[in-house]
C-alpha cells in the first residue's frame, strides 16, 4: 500500500490475510512494527506484540485504577494508543518521521484513541534529557521502551546512564516496560543488569503466539514498587526474576552486542 525510504531505512505498509481476516502491517526493513485489523469494527483491538495478556497490556491493567501518564519510546503503528482512556495522557517519542506519517495515514490507533496523545519527533533519550535539563520531569507511571525488535538495536537506550534518565522521569510507583522480543539477541541478561545497577524489581512476561501471524512476545518490567507485582494476573502470567550471575551491564562507553547474542 505504501513505501518510503529515508536516512533511517525502508518502510512499507502491507495488507495480508490471516485466518480469513485482513490485517494491515507496518514493516521496517523486514521487521513488523505494528498490525491492525482492516475491518472497522475491529480496528480498536491491539494486535501482535501489544495484544491482550502481553506484558505491556498487563501494565495498563495494573495501573488502571489511576490516571495513566505514559511515555513511549518508539511509535510503530501506534497500537498502544488503543489502551488510552479519556483521563490518560500518552506521549510518544519517535525518531523516524516516516513512521509518524505512516502511523497517522494508514492506521487509526492514534486518531481513535480516547487518551490525550502527543507525538514528539526525535530521539527518545535526547528528548527526555532535554526535558530534564529544563526541569520538566514527566512523572510517568508507565514508560514503555519499545525499540529493540529489529536486528540493529539502539544500544544507547539500554545503558545504565539511560536507565538513570528513565528513573528521573518515573513516578515512585511507576513501571518501565521493555519490549525485548528479538530474533537474534537475548536482552534478558541486559535488563537484569540494569535492574541490579539500581536495585529494582523485575518481572518477565512471555506470551506465546497461538494463532497464525501471532508472534511470541517478550516483555520485562522494572519497578521500585513491589505492590505492582502483587496483581493476581501478574502473578499468574509473569515470572519474578532475580540476579543469577548471567547479568550484562552496558554503559555509554561500552555496549558490545556479542554479549547478548543468542
Amino acid at each position: 500500500m505504501h513505501s518510503a525510504r529515508n536516512f533511517y531505512g525502508a518502510l512499507s505498509v502491507k495488507e495480508v490475510e490471516i485466518d480469513g481476516k485482513m490485517e494491515r502491517r507496518l514493516i521496517d526493513g523486514t521487521t513488523s512494527h505494528g498490525t491492525q485489523f482492516v475491518e472497522p469494527t475491529e480496528q480498536h483491538i491491539p494486535l501482535s506484540y501489544y495484544r491482550a495478556n502481553t506484558g505491556v497490556a498487563l501494565a495498563f491493567e495494573v495501573l488502571a485504577a489511576n490516571n495513566i501518564n505514559a511515555g513511549f519510546i518508539g511509535l510503530g503503528a501506534g497500537a498502544l494508543a488503543a489502551y488510552g482512556r479519556k483521563q490518560d495522557t500518552f506521549t510518544f517519542y519517535e525518531l523516524n518521521p516516516a513512521v509518524k506519517a505512516a502511523a497517522e495515514t494508514y492506521f487509526t490507533y492514534l486518531s481513535d484513541s480516547k487518551a490525550n496523545v502527543d507525538i514528539r519527533l526525535g530521539d527518545g533519550r535526547v528528548s527526555l534529557q532535554n526535558a530534564l535539563d529544563s526541569q520538566q520531569e514527566h512523572d510517568f507511571n508507565l514508560l514503555v521502551v519499545d525499540a529493540f525488535s529489529g536486528d540493529s538495536i539502539p544500544q544507547h537506550l539500554l545503558t545504565i546512564e539511560a536507565l538513570s534518565l528513565y528513573l528521573a522521569h518515573l513516578a515512585d510507583d511507576g513501571i518501565i516496560a521493555f519490549h525485548i522480543s528479538n530474533t537474534h539477541l537475548d536482552l534478558r541478561p541486559l535488563v537484569l543488569g540494569l535492574a541490579q545497577s539500581e536495585n529494582l524489581l523485575v518481572a518477565y512476561f512471555k506470551t506465546d503466539g497461538k494463532h497464525s501471524g501471532e508472534h511470541d512476545t517478550e516483555w520485562m518490567w522494572l519497578t521500585r514498587d513491589k505492590n505492582v507485582l502483587t496483581h493476581p494476573k501478574v502473578k499468574h502470567l509473569g515470572l519474578r526474576m532475580m540476579a543469577n550471575g548471567s547479568e550484562v551491564t552496558w554503559n555509554d562507553d561500552f555496549s558490545p552486542l556479542i554479549s547478548i547474542l543468542k
